[in-house]
């Protein structure tokens, strides 16, 4: 599972945790400066592995964390804190 470290399913996660409510597709791949392909190909495997949830309302498809996600997005958090990546 070493895809989780990737920047892009990390970043997802990241947003999520900070976020606090769900988002759509479209909103973390702006609010994360990735391709929607990408973000939409991470949220799959996020899927798969049980970080998230998704739903489609209409056209859209929303995503939260799942609370497996909710832990690992804040050890994410403390790692970056303990690194002094703040961003």
């Amino acid at each position: 599972m070493k895809w989780i470290w990737d920047r892009v399913p990390r970043n997802v996660l990241l947003l999520l945790n900070n976020w606090k409510s769900p988002l759509t597709i479209v909103e973390l791949s702006k609010l994360s400066n990735n391709q929607y392909g990408s973000v939409l190909k991470a949220v799959k495997k996020l899927e798969e592995s049980g970080f998230v949830e998704t739903e489609k309302r209409g056209r859209v498809r929303i995503v939260w964390l799942t609370d497996f996600g909710k832990k690992v997005g804040n050890l994410f958090k403390r790692i970056d804190k303990m690194v002094g990546n703040n961003g």
